[in-house]
């Protein structure tokens, strides 16, 4: 989405993040008659938090504005037969064009976008990247569509997930890993040093088997640094304890368990 606002020439405008007043005070600073593009997300990736899908809707509709909604953390995983969290939050046919990957929940590799015939036939004229690119080859394609069927039907799995993520982040939060709050799949675990967050994540690999995604500037802010946590629904109960073992004594061993989130020592 930033690349394609950068090739855009447009003015770009960044709201606060989840902040519908600032939303609706860079919106109603704009002319009225000025085309206007909101870009979100469904599932923030290094937060987890849950974009607000309908108020920002009703937004769009009050001032006349363009949604772009990036699904790509949560299409699989969220609403009625995995349809993404717009369509959990009732509303994904009010967004004017969604975006997702046919990674993550899919298993696959490539990405779509959906909308009007006018804004995907937008996209195939316009967009470099796409128009210099070569198409999925058949045997992706045939495999996404298998994919589909199998998440539509994976309510089961879905709600396995669920309780591992409630699982995951109460044995977390009760040993005293530091973690962002939330509900999704995505859990940080806040360490605010790159060096640190580094090391944890190689000694979970080389130690304990346990892969988990260090996260550095720049893909978030100095100080914010992390280790962003994903169970799947086959990580029962024993890898949840095993995984949480291991980052206490990591955290111990190197102190960063006493850190706040942005890197600075708790006071005593």
């Amino acid at each position: 989405m930033i690349e394609g606002m950068k090739r855009s020439k447009a003015e770009v405008r960044i709201f606060r993040h989840n902040d519908l007043n600032h939303l609706e005070e860079l919106l109603s600073s704009c002319p009225p008659d000025a085309s206007k593009v909101i870009a979100f997300e469904g599932i923030y990736s290094m937060d987890g938090s849950i974009g607000p899908v309908r108020e920002i809707c009703d937004l769009a509709g009050r001032y006349d504005a363009f949604t772009y909604l990036d699904e790509v953390h949560s299409a699989g995983l969220y609403g009625r037969q995995g349809a993404g969290i717009a369509a959990q939050q009732g509303v994904a046919d009010r967004v004017s064009m969604i975006q997702g990957t046919l990674a993550k929940s899919f298993g696959l590799m490539g990405g779509y976008v959906t909308g009007s015939s006018a804004a995907v036939d937008a996209v195939r004229s316009y967009a470099e990247s796409f128009i210099f690119s070569s198409s999925l080859p058949a045997h992706i394609a045939s495999a996404a569509s298998t994919s589909l069927d199998i998440i539509k039907a994976a309510d089961g799995l879905r709600s396995e997930l669920a309780t591992r993520v409630r699982e995951l982040r109460a044995a977390l939060a009760y040993v005293g890993i530091p973690i962002v709050p939330g509900d999704t799949q995505i859990v940080p675990v806040m360490i605010g040093d790159a060096h640190l967050t580094e090391l944890t994540g190689s000694l979970l690999l080389d130690v304990c088997g346990i892969y988990a995604q260090p996260i550095n500037y720049p893909t978030v802010p100095m100080g914010s640094e992390r280790l962003r946590l994903t169970p799947t629904p086959y990580h029962d109960s024993h890898r949840v304890d095993d995984l949480v073992n291991a980052l206490e004594a990591l955290a111990t061993e190197m102190g960063w368990r006493e850190m706040n989130s942005w890197g600075a020592r708790r006071a005593n």
